[in-house]
């Protein structure tokens, strides 16, 4: 069964995006776990950067109506790395 960690504040530059990505890249680099970002952040929705890769690749963007009805999972993951999945908002 998966497990779901939230980093979440409504306090910008508080380090959420760094622990978020550190944290997954350590549990599926270091420990071997599928870990998937899920970038939902209103204000700033590419801190990453990934974005465009994302788009290059033929990737949907999340959006709530989309996720429901109109778009398949392969159309938001992003893989990145083994194990390291991206899906941006």
């Amino acid at each position: 069964m998966g497990h779901v960690i939230a980093i979440i504040s409504g306090k910008g530059g508080a380090g959420k995006t760094a622990t978020t990505v550190n944290l997954a890249w350590a549990l599926a680099c270091d420990y071997g776990y599928k870990s998937v970002i899920v970038d939902i952040d209103k204000d700033k929705p590419d801190a990453l950067g990934w974005k465009e890769q994302a788009e290059a690749s033929g990737h949907t963007s999340f959006k709530v109506d989309t996720f429901l009805c109109e778009a398949s999972p392969k159309e938001l993951i992003l893989n990145l790395k083994e194990k390291f999945d991206f899906v941006y908002g």
